[in-house]
């Protein structure tokens, strides 16, 4: 099962309001022109991001780097995040993408180390309408979704959304 058409459409024009296209020329993640063999994703983040918007990045650098915006610095996040959540709607049947998203952003207290600290901080950097959209495609990928430990994860992700709003 796949989103409905109208609820894509709905959620493209809701990326397009929310998260405007500008460019950005900052640091882009944590270790720019710092980098390591190790850091190659953030080396191709890195040389993808520079000097552009959102719409501007290419989908194989999203398709191969499914959860590269938690690599973003904190300025960068909400201003390159947009392309990943484009890039959920883009897809035509559940994909690596949209599992991660879902992933990244459902709490992980069982983990050593417990990353839902760095989940509940970018949901902090995010405005009310930007998190009300991200509330929204989560929900919509989650109710499409084969996986039952997805739509799990769906639920989790969409109460710390619905936690971090309130605060």
């Amino acid at each position: 099962m796949t989103l409905q058409d109208k609820t894509v459409t709905k959620l493209r024009e809701a990326i397009k309001r929310y998260f405007p296209a500008n460019t950005y020329l900052g640091k882009l993640t944590p270790v720019d022109l710092q980098w390591t063999e190790e850091l190659d994703e953030e080396k191709a983040l890195y040389e993808s991001l520079k000097g552009k918007n959102w719409t501007q990045i290419p989908g194989e650098i999203l398709d191969s780097l499914p959860s590269g915006y938690m690599l973003l610095t904190d300025q960068a996040f909400p201003l390159f995040f947009p392309a990943w959540l484009m890039r959920c709607l883009e897809q035509v049947s559940p994909s690596e993408i949209q599992s991660f998203l879902i992933y990244s952003f459902s709490p992980k207290r069982d983990l050593v180390p417990d990353t839902t600290n760095l989940a509940v901080r970018k949901l902090k950097i995010l405005n009310c309408e930007q998190l009300s959209t991200l509330r929204y495609l989560i929900d919509e990928i989650s109710n499409s979704h084969s996986s039952e430990y997805v739509r799990e994860l769906a639920t989790k992700a969409i109460a710390l959304i619905d936690e971090v709003s309130v605060i």
